[in-house]
């Protein structure tokens, strides 16, 4: 068996330092009654007020971070929507049920992945459209710059999931494979990017932590560097991130280790 020792060294030479937690099974539970517009959808947990039911980790769940995620998109009411990598379709119904009024579309290259997320956002009652096309090509799939909003959860190399405890996810992480995925993220990126309207904000996101399918995705995709935050997720606070930054959250007994960068598009000077 491949020893977790090799991810954290990999990441200390990056000056990521972080030791393997076994997270909290903390995650959001949507329950049969929890339908659109009936509960208070919030990432604070921990507000008085917040009816969100966080219990163990069940067919239908959601981690704090990704949760996170969609919180930094902020789209408001009218906005037009891409979900790149939507599969399995819980940050889709999240975003409906957290702003109303948004045109969702939520797209994914797997056959077997877009009935999954289908069946979900027909259950709860959420409205998206849903297509299926290769991320690296969505550019030739829309219009150019057509969304308002766009959140890329990237296929990466899972070492947030692994410092969590995920050991058939280990036995596949190798530095090759790092190198692989950056080379997808960056074409995902590339032609996501081309679908945002100046003054739209795109999320890129990964539930791993080492900056080769991180920052430098983004410098090497957009030669935009990002101003990295760096802690585990807390229930009561979340960074107000600007455009041009991030957060690398990590692991801990509240979440999963993620990255999550917001990037806005600059306005088109007349």
């Amino acid at each position: 068996m491949k020893s977790i020792d090799i991810i954290t060294e990999y990441l200390e030479r990056q000056d990521v330092t972080v030791a393997p937690v076994k997270v909290h099974p903390s995650f959001l539970w949507l329950s049969d009654e929890a339908k659109p517009g009936s509960v208070e959808w919030s990432v604070i947990a921990a507000q008085a007020d917040t009816k969100i039911n966080i219990q163990q980790l069940g067919a239908e769940a959601m981690s704090l971070a990704s949760m996170a995620a969609v919180h930094m998109l902020d789209a408001q009411v009218g906005d037009t929507v891409l979900d790149v990598c939507a599969a399995p379709g819980m940050k889709s119904l999240y975003m409906s049920m957290l702003t109303q009024g948004i045109e969702l579309h939520c797209n994914d290259v797997s056959a077997a992945r877009i009935a999954r997320i289908r069946r979900l956002l027909s259950k709860y009652q959420a409205d998206a459209s849903i297509s299926q096309h290769d991320a690296r090509y969505l550019d030739k799939v829309f219009e150019p710059e057509s969304f308002d909003r766009i959140l890329i959860d990237a296929p990466c190399s899972g070492e947030g999931v692994i410092l969590g405890g995920n050991d058939k996810l280990l036995a596949t992480w190798s530095p090759a494979k790092v190198k692989r995925l950056q080379q997808l993220q960056i074409k995902i990126l590339k032609s996501s990017w081309a679908l945002l309207r100046p003054g739209g904000r795109l999320v890129y996101s990964t539930c791993t932590l080492n900056k080769n399918e991180n920052e430098r995705v983004i410098h090497k995709a957009l030669k935009i560097d990002v101003d990295v935050h760096e802690s585990a997720l807390s229930t009561d606070t979340l960074p107000s991130l600007k455009h041009t930054q991030a957060w690398r959250i990590l692991p801990s007994e509240t979440s999963i280790g993620f990255f999550v960068a917001v990037l806005e598009k600059q306005e088109e000077i007349e």
